[in-house]
């Protein structure tokens, strides 16, 4: 498969992603990652229209609300959302893989959550996006530094202070009720340095009962001993309040549960409660249901610099709470929960041998665990449901070695090791339970050959590792396929075995001067153990365990430039093609499975194109298309028996517009027009997005 995939390419084309070296987080790795620029300051870069190195993309924040907006329009990566203003359920996959498969780090630190008692793999709402300064990508299990990824790596890099004080305050309106209001303050000298923020954000939104309101709070302090030392401490805190989307379409819903439809807001899909009260059937969230939450993070690291190198420690912890009402349905529920209560150590060293010779190495802990949480239903009743954490150790060694002028190497290995323990032991259906635990050993080997100035290639043959995450051992235990009363009976199922196999990609990428750069790539998956697991309530209300598969392959190729039309003028695009396939025995809990060997929700192709343009006196104005194709997905109902059935969303191609204008040297205005023609579409089945909608901003930086 992935010779026949190799043949596809043309020449003339270039790859963006070369190999991935381990570093700081603040720092740009020697080998390029994808980077995204967020231009976020009054002072636009001179380089704006640069295209000399296409691995970096500038980009104003524009319309985007959180950073899953940013990654629309990046080569390899799907964003499905709900809602425009974003929420826990926004879904980004990077090459066919959702966030369980692939690593969000925060300034180099992992944010991954344990996706259990209400809570996400990964929630882009919890990181401001005013306060991202670049977004580095990796795509694929390419470096020994980050285990337990099979997609990739994303890392989120937040500005820091430094220099003369400075003050930013953004403001900011649109569409359906949403306004946002901010405070950012900067400042430093040699020794030391900070950065604190705050800001507010709230939306009406267009789905019935879907409003917004949150609130961010962080500060980032640094500073730099006599010795070179580096301390870097920082905390942030989100707080978020919204209320569940309440389904509006009449149909049935579990416990014979219907809505009336509410003129006022469009036909959609909603929030399922699950379970019901006492255990029973799902039943969807009516009219005035809503869930608050805290998401707070801290995290310390020094780093210490010698002779020839540098070594670094670091900490961090997580901090979720999330409470949940429904104060007018028929039994009134309230729920206590800590969704994430994560935490982390790692080391680092890094050492250089000659100018062209460089061995990094470290180790690292990782404990995913959630808390416990208590029902309500009328009167109090106490059910603290038990509480388990999943261990994760990493060690990992990495050679990068530039041979010569022309050939470079990155030869890693890791070593993970995974144990899942459990806190409160309740019985009944948890009272038995196996061992879990297991390791493996991954190589890496990436190479990168440089034809001549303008043209260079790039090899990469890596071995992954994932460990099921916590949600998926969860249900694996809780759900046995038996239920009596609304209760899983039973011995737990078959233990879910990680995921395992090789990935395979190759890449060119070809520079035309500072006037185009044509990149191209091909890359192959093969995963042993795939994890069959589907997150909808749906499937959960079916009591569908998760269970391994045999065998699963994706596959694509992403081509991608950039030219520089005129002096003030580029054109940008991209298209990306991926397909994926799975094979084995199919659970006869789960029969939708079995209706193709397709993996759902990825849509084949994708493409993006656009302008940007800067005029003399600073405007920019930067008009992009993007068109997604049609995708196969799951499309469940409540009327009659519970189903889920394969369904195709449709494609589609919508266009944005966004301009900025600075009013003085301090000062900048925004405005943007989101689906300019009004298109229907759906990035997630049954949930239709709005038609065009609009957004303006006023900056002012002293």
């Amino acid at each position: 498969m992935f010779k026949r995939i190799c043949f596809t390419i043309t020449g003339g084309l270039a790859l963006l992603v070369t190999m991935t070296q381990p570093v700081l987080a603040e720092e740009i790795p020697e080998f390029s990652m994808e980077q995204i620029v967020v231009e976020s300051s009054i002072a636009s870069p001179d380089n704006l229209l640069n295209v000399s190195d296409i691995n970096t993309k500038v980009v104003k924040p524009g319309k985007a609300t959180n950073v899953a907006d940013l990654l629309k329009d990046v080569a390899g990566i799907d964003v499905s959302q709900r809602t425009t203003a974003g929420d826990t359920q926004d879904t980004v996959r990077l090459r066919g893989f959702e966030s369980q498969r692939f690593t969000v780090l925060l300034n180099g630190r992992p944010i991954n959550s344990t996706g259990i008692l209400g809570g996400s793999y990964m929630d882009w709402g919890t990181i401001p996006l005013e306060n991202v300064e670049k977004i580095q990508i990796t795509k694929g299990a390419k470096s020994a530094r980050y285990g337990n990824t099979i997609g990739g790596v994303i890392n989120i890099i937040t500005r820091k202070g430094g220099g003369k004080e400075s003050t930013t305050l953004q403001t900011n309106f649109g569409s359906y009720g949403f306004r946002s209001n901010r405070l950012d303050h900067s400042g430093g000298d040699d020794n030391f340095n900070y950065m604190l923020s705050a800001g507010t954000k709230k939306s009406d939104g267009y789905l019935r009962n879907n409003y917004l309101d949150s609130k961010d709070y962080s500060l980032r302090l640094g500073h730099t001993f006599e010795n070179k030392g580096q301390l870097v401490v920082g905390a942030s805190r989100v707080e978020t309040e919204r209320g569940f989307i309440v389904k509006n379409d009449g149909e049935i819903v579990g416990m014979g549960q219907k809505i009336p439809i509410d003129p006022n807001y469009p036909i959609s899909d909603g929030d399922i409660m699950m379970p019901g009260p006492g255990g029973s059937s799902a039943k969807a969230w009516s009219d005035g249901a809503y869930w608050k939450k805290t998401n707070t993070y801290y995290d310390i690291a020094y780093t210490q610099p010698f002779k020839d190198g540098n070594w670094k420690i670091s900490y961090y912890k997580n901090d979720e709470k999330r409470e949940e009402w429904e104060p007018n349905g028929t039994e009134k529920f309230h729920r206590l929960l800590r969704p994430d209560q994560s935490y982390s150590w790692a080391g680092e060293v890094e050492k250089k041998l000659n100018e062209q010779h460089k061995i990094t190495y470290g180790y690292q802990e990782k404990t995913l665990q959630y808390g416990w949480q208590e029902y309500y239903f009328g009167t109090p009743d106490k059910n603290p449901a038990p509480s388990q954490k999943l261990k994760t150790t990493g060690a990992y060694i990495e050679d990068n070695w530039s041979v010569n002028p022309t050939l470079s190497l990155n030869i890693g290995l890791r070593y993970d090791k995974y144990e899942l323990t459990r806190d409160i032991d309740t019985g009944g259906v948890f009272a038995k339970k196996p061992k879990l635990d297991g390791d493996k050993i991954s190589p890496k080997f990436n190479l990168s050959y440089k034809v001549n100035d303008n043209t260079s290639t790039y090899l990469s043959v890596n071995k992954f590792y994932r460990v099921p995450t916590s949600r998926e051992f969860w249900w694996n235990y809780y759900n046995t396929g038996t239920v009596v009363g609304g209760i899983a009976q039973g011995e737990p199922n078959k233990v879910l075995k990680p995921e395992d196999g090789y990935s395979y990609e190759l890449g060119i990428k070809v520079k035309n001067g500072d006037k185009a750069n044509y990149k191209a790539s091909v890359f192959y998956n093969d995963i042993n153990n795939y994890i069959i697991y589907d997150n909808s309530a749906i499937a959960k209300s079916m009591m569908n365990p998760p269970y391994n598969l045999d065998k699963a392959e994706i596959w694509g190729i992403e081509l991608e430039t950039e030219q520089k039309l005129k002096r003030n003028l580029v054109l940008f695009a991209n298209y990306t093609y991926q397909k994926g396939k799975k094979s084995g025995t199919y659970s006869p809990a789960s029969p939708w499975e079995s209706q193709t060997d397709r993996i759902y929700y990825m849509p084949e192709q994708k493409a993006n194109i656009g302008l940007r343009y800067k005029m003399d006196k600073g405007t920019e104005v930067a008009l992009s298309g993007r068109y997604v194709g049609s995708q196969e997905v799951l499309d469940g109902n409540f009327v009659g028996p519970v189903s889920l059935n394969k369904a195709n969303l449709k494609g589609y191609f919508v266009t944005n517009l966004s301009v900025t204008h600075p009013i003085s040297k301090n000062e900048e205005v925004s405005f943007f027009v989101d689906n300019l023609f009004g298109k229907k579409y759906e990035e997630v089945k049954d949930y239709s997005m709005p038609g065009t909608t609009y957004g303006m901003g006023y900056k002012v930086q002293f």
